[in-house]
């Protein structure tokens, strides 16, 4: 997701050999609740290497 100088979003996406640049509002819109949605779901940085810890059988 990008913000362009003139305060216009974008969404770029990527794949194995392929590319899109959206700049459809409403597709860019529900992309960035998609994402919104991720991040307010992610573990912290710290929960995340417990986690890891967890599943490695170090803790």
């Amino acid at each position: 997701l990008l913000e362009t100088p003139a305060h216009e979003h974008v969404a770029y996406i990527e794949g194995q050999r392929v590319s899109f640049l959206i700049d459809d509002p409403d597709e860019v819109g529900i992309l960035q609740a998609k994402y919104g949605m991720l991040r307010s779901q992610a573990l912290t940085p710290e929960d995340t290497m417990g986690l890891l810890e967890h599943l490695a059988g170090e803790t």
